[in-house]
């Protein structure tokens, strides 16, 4: 079994089987956005190399830094994700844990809920428990079956909410996995995952908002799951066993429809607590930002395609695609400002939200509408 260390900075930690004999090397996985593939593709500094393991080292083992630079606002729990990055590394000899946390957000005293009657707690840790849960309790044992958290969750909420809460948070929480893992995000600012940001210039400028430009020329992380759009739009389809773009938003909407109808059954069931409606809202919010995200994929392959052929229908597929995003994208700032300040400090140069990056959303549909280029359009 993989010995673990968990977690890092003013994070609650414990201490499991680790060696002293053993000389323990920090990386990180993934960089700095751990929470996007469970396999790593690369460390802090550059690209992969075996190197570090090969040959085995005889004193050393790595302990993985599994930074979080890129959910602060909303809650998250995905215990598959947790089982398939744990899984990976038990079968290597070399590894000897994990840290788990961030080097900007510290989760003391909350400063991001609105204060009122859903508020039953006042540490962020606590707001965020279900995160802070699922990487402690399957670090320290793996084979934690599912039925436990539901079972904390039927504690918190009330008997027989635990089987859909935790089926619901399961495929939210997927969501920022799979942006994280169609964007290559390298040190804290290159990627903010849930404010759909990133620097450009690490030494001259703030965080600036993932335009349509941005989203269709950005590289993918995850090169085994994934295709970027400028490549699917050249081949015009993926590689066996990849998803292309559109099979992307497909899986987005998918899931966050099946999510949204979670969420309405719990809804349906009568009173709902203030507390569990917050949690609710951030389940609702992830689904948002989903649908936003499908959309802005759909439109990043049309208006790719539109540049690269001179097509003028695609151009149009292009502009309706995201309209509707801008529609989720103000269903995400609604609901992020139901029990959240407007503006929040995140991993950003000044105030933080969603409402914020309105102008933002809609300037990609100007984009999309300047004109085409090609010398060869059609009509």
């Amino acid at each position: 079994m993989l010995p673990r260390l968990m977690f890092r900075g003013n994070s609650p930690g414990i201490f499991h089987k680790l060696s002293c004999a053993a000389v323990y090397v920090e990386f990180k996985h993934n960089w700095s956005h751990a929470h996007s593939s469970p396999d790593l593709f690369h460390v802090h500094g550059g690209p992969l190399s075996d190197g570090y393991w090969n040959p085995p080292p005889t004193r050393h083992k790595v302990v993985w830094t599994m930074r979080n630079e890129d959910i602060f606002i909303l809650r998250w729990g995905q215990p598959d994700f947790v089982r398939e990055f744990i899984q990976r590394q038990d079968s290597r000899d070399y590894v000897g844990g994990a840290f788990i946390g961030s080097e900007c957000y510290i989760p003391a005293l909350d400063f991001i809920s609105k204060e009122g009657p859903h508020k039953n707690w006042n540490w962020a840790f606590q707001r965020q428990w279900l995160f802070y849960t699922v990487w402690g309790q399957l670090l320290y044992d793996p084979t934690t079956p599912d039925s436990k958290f539901e079972a904390m969750f039927d504690t918190r909420f009330g008997q027989g909410t635990g089987k859909e809460l935790l089926a619901a948070w399961k495929l939210a929480s997927r969501v920022p996995l799979h942006f994280a893992s169609f964007h290559k995000g390298t040190w804290d600012g290159t990627l903010y995952t849930e404010g759909f940001l990133s620097w450009t210039d690490r030494e001259n400028s703030s965080l600036s908002f993932f335009s349509i430009d941005r989203l269709i020329d950005s590289p993918v992380l995850d090169t085994k799951r994934y295709l970027n759009i400028p490549d699917y739009v050249k081949a015009g389809r993926a590689p066996e066993g990849v998803m292309s773009p559109l099979e992307l938003a497909t899986k987005l909407d998918q899931d966050c429809a099946a999510t949204m109808e979670l969420v309405g059954k719990l809804r349906s069931r009568g009173t709902v607590s203030p507390t569990l409606d917050c949690e609710l809202a951030d389940i609702e919010a992830w689904c948002a930002y989903g649908t936003y995200f499908a959309a802005k994929l759909r439109g990043g392959v049309a208006l790719a395609t539109a540049r690269a052929k001179g097509d003028a229908g695609q151009q149009r597929i292009a502009v309706a695609e995201l309209e509707k995003a801008l529609v989720h994208w103000k269903r995400l700032a609604e609901l992020t400002e139901k029990f959240n300040q407007l503006t929040v400090t995140s991993n950003w140069q000044s105030p933080f939200s969603w409402t914020l990056l309105i102008p933002d959303v809609e300037k990609d549909i100007e984009i999309a509408k300047a004109p085409l280029t090609s010398a060869n359009p059609t009509r």
